[in-house]
């Protein structure tokens, strides 16, 4: 069985996923459950555009009932969290969202 890798990183994002935490360069960050699924769904998947309904199923529990628009206030609060790096979730219209980080 291979496991996940432990950290997922984009610099300057980083994931600790055993210990739950996650970092923008050197300054923790505290992010609510769904927020932290979000943020690790957009690193594993790396310049990929993910729909609202794909975050929907990965970041909430299978029965949760909302709608797409969940996804949008909850991308809005992981944004302003991030700061500056909040930049880096595009929003593709008509789609979802993509985390592009700028290599290097």
């Amino acid at each position: 069985m291979v496991r996940p890798p432990a950290v997922l990183k984009k610099a300057p994002i980083f994931l600790h996923t055993e210990t739950c935490q996650a970092f923008v360069g050197r300054r923790r960050i505290n992010l609510t459950t769904t927020e932290f699924n979000l943020l690790a769904c957009f690193l594993r998947n790396g310049g990929t555009t993910l729909s609202r309904a794909m975050l929907l199923t990965t970041a909430w529990d299978e029965s949760y009932r909302g709608t797409s628009r969940t996804v949008d206030t909850h991308i809005q609060r992981l944004r302003r969290k991030l700061g500056r790096a909040g930049y880096f979730i595009r929003t593709v219209r008509g789609i979802g969202y993509r985390l592009e980080v700028p290599p290097g």
